[in-house]
């Protein structure tokens, strides 16, 4: 629908590119602000409070999955304009971003380090897909940044205010 939209109009197609960017940037925020803040209790209603500490894996698995929607558009839009190779960059950044990152996070910093590294690994994807729609598609590259920009931003300050109620709680026992 997207190919055959950018072959009719593109300057439309472009503005509804726009508004999916917005709404999806919500979606997505909403999805990782939602999983930081509900995954511990989440994990200790559903297993139990002896596994409650198990949450914080959640977390991090849910905001892997808020970013790899958040991109879906833009590898997307590269599809549609028939610039699959960037779809294919991106795999070989993340695959080599995974295979250094996982050997060393695990090898010296543990089963810790390495999910956050599982977590991050969709924005090595991501780094081609920008590439591509920066030489094919320049109209769409301020509001992609734009949405990123809030993306990241919403989800620093849902991990900011977790932390900051968390130290508070802890400091109040």
């Amino acid at each position: 629908m997207m190919s055959v939209s950018l072959r009719e109009d593109r300057t439309s197609a472009i503005g509804h590119y726009k508004k999916a960017a917005r709404v999806l940037c919500i979606v997505s925020a909403c999805l990782a602000m939602g999983f930081i803040v509900g995954s511990r209790s989440f994990v200790s209603i559903v297993l139990g409070p002896k596994y409650a500490e198990a949450g914080w894996m959640l977390q991090l698995l849910g905001v892997r999955a808020a970013l790899e929607v958040f991109t879906l558009l833009s590898v997307s839009m590269l599809f549609a304009l028939g610039l699959s190779r960037y779809g294919a960059i991106g795999n070989l950044f993340k695959l080599t971003f995974m295979a250094v990152g996982l050997t060393i996070a695990f090898g010296h910093f543990g089963f810790h380090a390495a999910l956050v590294v599982l977590t991050v690994a969709p924005l090595a994807t991501y780094i081609p897909f920008l590439y591509g729609i920066r030489r094919h598609c320049r109209e769409v590259l301020r509001t992609e940044l734009a949405s990123f920009a809030g993306f990241l931003a919403s989800v620093s300050l849902t991990i900011l205010l977790v932390l900051t109620f968390l130290h508070a709680r802890s400091f109040h026992r």
